[in-house]
């Protein structure tokens, strides 16, 4: 069995939309392989998601994942590089998909 998993922006939209008022760009997978896992997939293991936001001001952006993701215990995010790892064990009979959402800020504080 494997899992899709799909990525989301704080704005709630998948990569390439987005609403691009605010300082920070929306949140892009920049890894362009198919993001699945196999169930047996070992806690470490890369997803296949790279998060990717430009703050067109230059400032440095850092990436993390939703509280709500957090909570699950599934996933991690590297706050530098925003390469997304498996942190749990996945269980097809408990969901077959999931989604994360990420979160790209600005060292001036902007989402």
């Amino acid at each position: 069995e494997s899992f899709d998993i799909t990525v989301t922006d704080a704005d709630g939209s998948t990569p390439g939309g987005g609403d691009t008022d605010n300082d920070v760009g929306p949140v892009t997978d920049s890894n362009a392989a198919e993001n699945t896992l196999s169930e047996n997939a070992e806690v470490g293991s890369v997803v296949n998601i790279t998060g990717l936001a430009i703050d067109p001001d230059g400032d440095e952006v850092s990436y993390k994942l939703s509280d709500a993701d957090i909570a699950k215990g599934l996933f991690a995010i590297d706050a530098t590089t925003g390469v997304v790892t498996l942190i749990g064990n996945l269980d097809h009979e408990v969901a077959d998909s999931h989604s994360i959402t990420i979160i790209a800020t600005s060292t001036d504080g902007s989402t």
